[in-house]
Protein backbone atom coordinates (compact mmCIF):
# COMPACT_ATOMS: atom_id res chain seq x y z
CA UNK A 1 0.00 0.00 0.00
CA UNK A 2 2.65 2.92 0.55
CA UNK A 3 4.60 1.90 -1.66
CA UNK A 4 2.19 2.32 -4.28
CA UNK A 5 0.98 5.56 -2.97
CA UNK A 6 5.21 6.07 -3.41
CA UNK A 7 4.43 5.57 -7.23
CA UNK A 8 1.54 7.75 -7.54
CA UNK A 9 3.59 10.63 -6.22
CA UNK A 10 6.40 10.51 -8.13
CA UNK A 11 4.41 9.56 -11.73
CA UNK A 12 2.33 13.48 -10.07
CA UNK A 13 5.94 14.60 -9.93
CA UNK A 14 7.15 13.59 -13.30
CA UNK A 15 3.59 15.03 -15.10
CA UNK A 16 3.87 18.23 -12.85
CA UNK A 17 7.49 18.63 -14.61
CA UNK A 18 6.71 17.74 -18.05
CA UNK A 19 4.01 20.05 -17.91
CA UNK A 20 5.87 23.00 -16.64
CA UNK A 21 8.61 21.98 -19.06
CA UNK A 22 6.66 22.33 -22.18
CA UNK A 23 5.17 25.25 -21.17
CA UNK A 24 8.51 26.95 -21.41
CA UNK A 25 9.39 28.00 -25.92
CA UNK A 26 10.92 24.82 -26.52
CA UNK A 27 12.65 26.19 -29.86
CA UNK A 28 13.98 29.13 -27.53
CA UNK A 29 16.58 27.19 -25.55
CA UNK A 30 18.80 30.00 -24.72
CA UNK A 31 16.39 31.85 -22.22
CA UNK A 32 12.93 31.89 -22.01
CA UNK A 33 12.50 35.30 -21.86
CA UNK A 34 15.39 36.24 -24.60
CA UNK A 35 12.79 37.20 -26.97
CA UNK A 36 11.94 40.55 -25.33
CA UNK A 37 14.84 42.08 -27.02
CA UNK A 38 12.28 41.10 -30.02
CA UNK A 39 9.76 42.21 -28.62
CA UNK A 40 8.38 45.98 -30.23
CA UNK A 41 7.67 48.86 -27.93
CA UNK A 42 4.36 50.24 -27.59
CA UNK A 43 5.58 53.67 -29.06
CA UNK A 44 6.99 51.88 -32.17
CA UNK A 45 3.54 50.25 -32.54
CA UNK A 46 2.10 53.00 -32.50
CA UNK A 47 4.20 55.06 -34.83
CA UNK A 48 4.28 51.95 -37.67
CA UNK A 49 0.35 51.55 -37.87
CA UNK A 50 -1.00 55.20 -38.68
CA UNK A 51 -4.20 55.04 -41.02
CA UNK A 52 -6.15 57.32 -42.96
CA UNK A 53 -7.68 59.07 -40.11
CA UNK A 54 -7.63 58.64 -36.73
CA UNK A 55 -10.89 55.33 -37.07
CA UNK A 56 -8.63 53.53 -39.33
CA UNK A 57 -5.38 53.92 -37.30
CA UNK A 58 -7.26 52.79 -33.98
CA UNK A 59 -8.06 49.50 -36.15
CA UNK A 60 -4.41 48.77 -37.16
CA UNK A 61 -3.30 49.54 -34.17
CA UNK A 62 -5.92 47.52 -32.39
CA UNK A 63 -4.97 44.54 -34.53
CA UNK A 64 -1.44 44.59 -33.68
CA UNK A 65 -1.83 44.83 -30.27
CA UNK A 66 -3.98 42.68 -29.71
CA UNK A 67 -1.87 40.08 -32.23
CA UNK A 68 0.85 40.81 -30.01
CA UNK A 69 -0.71 40.25 -26.23
CA UNK A 70 -1.51 36.56 -28.04
CA UNK A 71 2.26 35.96 -29.45
CA UNK A 72 3.12 36.64 -26.03
CA UNK A 73 0.39 34.30 -24.43
CA UNK A 74 2.18 31.58 -26.81
CA UNK A 75 5.71 32.76 -25.96
CA UNK A 76 4.99 32.34 -22.25
CA UNK A 77 3.33 28.83 -22.32
CA UNK A 78 2.70 27.24 -18.99
CA UNK A 79 5.05 29.83 -17.22
CA UNK A 80 2.18 31.58 -16.51
CA UNK A 81 0.56 28.63 -14.41
CA UNK A 82 3.85 28.08 -12.83
CA UNK A 83 4.40 31.25 -11.50
CA UNK A 84 7.60 32.11 -13.51
CA UNK A 85 6.57 35.00 -15.60
CA UNK A 86 9.13 37.70 -15.24
CA UNK A 87 8.19 40.86 -14.13
CA UNK A 88 9.72 42.30 -18.05
CA UNK A 89 7.25 39.97 -19.37
CA UNK A 90 4.32 41.25 -17.45
CA UNK A 91 5.14 45.11 -17.99
CA UNK A 92 5.62 44.38 -21.26
CA UNK A 93 2.22 42.22 -22.01
CA UNK A 94 0.13 44.69 -19.75
CA UNK A 95 1.42 47.42 -22.28
CA UNK A 96 -0.34 45.49 -25.38
CA UNK A 97 -3.39 44.42 -23.55
CA UNK A 98 -3.95 47.83 -22.34
CA UNK A 99 -3.02 49.31 -26.08
CA UNK A 100 -5.92 47.45 -27.53
CA UNK A 101 -8.46 47.66 -24.32
CA UNK A 102 -7.87 51.20 -24.51
CA UNK A 103 -7.97 51.50 -27.83
CA UNK A 104 -11.77 50.46 -27.69
CA UNK A 105 -13.16 52.90 -25.03
CA UNK A 106 -11.32 55.90 -26.82
CA UNK A 107 -13.04 54.50 -29.94
CA UNK A 108 -16.10 54.56 -27.99
CA UNK A 109 -16.08 57.73 -26.31
CA UNK A 110 -15.72 59.76 -29.71
CA UNK A 111 -18.69 58.61 -31.12
CA UNK A 112 -21.93 59.37 -30.29
CA UNK A 113 -24.15 57.33 -27.46
CA UNK A 114 -26.57 55.81 -30.49
CA UNK A 115 -23.40 54.89 -32.51
CA UNK A 116 -21.80 52.96 -30.01
CA UNK A 117 -23.55 49.48 -30.27
CA UNK A 118 -22.45 46.61 -31.88
CA UNK A 119 -25.16 45.77 -34.31
CA UNK A 120 -25.61 46.82 -38.30
CA UNK A 121 -25.57 50.12 -39.30
CA UNK A 122 -23.50 51.65 -36.56
CA UNK A 123 -20.25 53.69 -36.94
CA UNK A 124 -18.76 51.18 -33.87
CA UNK A 125 -19.69 47.87 -35.97
CA UNK A 126 -17.81 49.71 -38.94
CA UNK A 127 -14.60 50.18 -37.10
CA UNK A 128 -15.06 46.22 -36.12
CA UNK A 129 -15.37 45.58 -39.68
CA UNK A 130 -11.96 47.44 -40.25
CA UNK A 131 -10.56 45.19 -37.36
CA UNK A 132 -11.61 42.20 -39.35
CA UNK A 133 -10.35 43.51 -42.62
CA UNK A 134 -6.60 43.98 -41.12
CA UNK A 135 -6.64 40.91 -38.97
CA UNK A 136 -6.61 39.20 -42.65
CA UNK A 137 -4.97 41.80 -44.85
CA UNK A 138 -2.16 40.63 -46.41
CA UNK A 139 -0.32 43.77 -46.75
CA UNK A 140 -1.25 44.50 -43.64
CA UNK A 141 0.07 41.31 -42.20
CA UNK A 142 3.78 41.71 -43.98
CA UNK A 143 4.35 45.43 -42.04
CA UNK A 144 3.24 43.70 -38.99
CA UNK A 145 5.74 41.01 -39.31
CA UNK A 146 8.26 43.51 -40.51
CA UNK A 147 8.64 44.62 -37.02
CA UNK A 148 10.35 41.33 -36.10
CA UNK A 149 13.88 40.38 -37.27
CA UNK A 150 14.06 37.45 -39.52
CA UNK A 151 15.46 35.14 -37.14
CA UNK A 152 12.81 35.86 -34.19
CA UNK A 153 9.95 35.20 -36.94
CA UNK A 154 11.46 31.70 -37.66
CA UNK A 155 11.86 31.03 -34.11
CA UNK A 156 8.49 31.83 -33.70
CA UNK A 157 7.05 29.91 -36.33
CA UNK A 158 8.78 26.75 -35.01
CA UNK A 159 7.31 27.20 -32.07
CA UNK A 160 3.75 27.16 -32.64
CA UNK A 161 4.48 24.48 -35.22
CA UNK A 162 5.99 22.31 -31.94
CA UNK A 163 2.90 23.39 -29.71
CA UNK A 164 0.43 22.29 -32.17
CA UNK A 165 2.27 18.80 -32.61
CA UNK A 166 1.96 18.55 -28.44
CA UNK A 167 -1.82 19.23 -29.02
CA UNK A 168 -2.78 17.35 -31.71
CA UNK A 169 -0.26 14.14 -32.25
CA UNK A 170 2.52 14.25 -28.76
CA UNK A 171 5.33 15.72 -29.26
CA UNK A 172 7.82 15.38 -32.55
CA UNK A 173 11.18 18.09 -31.86
CA UNK A 174 11.72 19.97 -34.54
CA UNK A 175 15.24 21.57 -33.01
CA UNK A 176 17.79 20.13 -31.14
CA UNK A 177 18.20 21.00 -27.62
CA UNK A 178 15.29 21.17 -24.85
CA UNK A 179 12.71 18.55 -27.02
CA UNK A 180 15.15 15.53 -26.67
CA UNK A 181 14.80 15.92 -22.47
CA UNK A 182 10.84 16.01 -23.74
CA UNK A 183 11.69 12.83 -24.89
CA UNK A 184 13.40 11.64 -22.13
CA UNK A 185 10.44 12.31 -19.92
CA UNK A 186 8.19 11.08 -22.27
CA UNK A 187 9.82 7.78 -22.25
CA UNK A 188 9.73 7.88 -17.94
CA UNK A 189 6.36 8.38 -18.07
CA UNK A 190 5.97 5.32 -20.29
CA UNK A 191 7.22 3.38 -18.07
CA UNK A 192 5.98 4.55 -15.26
CA UNK A 193 2.56 4.51 -16.46
CA UNK A 194 3.95 0.54 -18.06
CA UNK A 195 4.77 -0.62 -14.06
CA UNK A 196 1.42 1.17 -12.81
CA UNK A 197 -1.09 -0.16 -14.89
CA UNK A 198 -1.20 -3.73 -13.39
CA UNK A 199 -1.06 -2.51 -10.02
CA UNK A 200 -3.84 0.13 -9.91
CA UNK A 201 -6.86 -2.70 -9.39
CA UNK A 202 -4.77 -4.04 -6.85
CA UNK A 203 -4.24 -0.62 -5.29
CA UNK A 204 -7.74 0.31 -5.80
CA UNK A 205 -9.05 -3.38 -3.86
CA UNK A 206 -6.68 -2.29 -1.32
CA UNK A 207 -7.66 1.15 -0.60
CA UNK A 208 -11.35 -0.29 -0.46
CA UNK A 209 -10.66 -2.97 2.00
CA UNK A 210 -9.30 -0.90 4.36
CA UNK A 211 -11.77 1.85 3.95
CA UNK A 212 -14.30 -1.39 4.94
CA UNK A 213 -12.50 -2.83 7.44
CA UNK A 214 -12.02 0.51 8.79
CA UNK A 215 -16.05 1.37 9.01
CA UNK A 216 -16.59 -2.14 10.78
CA UNK A 217 -14.30 -1.13 13.28
CA UNK A 218 -15.95 2.17 13.55
CA UNK A 219 -19.38 0.22 13.88
CA UNK A 220 -18.08 -2.10 16.41
CA UNK A 221 -16.23 0.21 18.71
CA UNK A 222 -19.61 2.23 18.63
CA UNK A 223 -21.99 -1.01 19.14
CA UNK A 224 -19.81 -1.64 22.29
CA UNK A 225 -19.71 1.43 23.84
Amino acid sequence: MRNFRRLLVLVGFVLLGLAAFLGASPVLAAGPTDYLADMPTVKQVTAAFVGTDTFDTAARQYVAFERLDMMMSKLIGNRDVTGQVTQEERTLRNAYLGGWTGLVSQVTASLPEDQRAFYVGTRFTAWRALIDHYMADAQFNQQFRSLFPARFQNTYATLLADQERIVTSGFVPSTPGPPVAVQAANAAVSVLEAVLRPLLPIGLFVIGSTRRIRSTSSSASGSTT
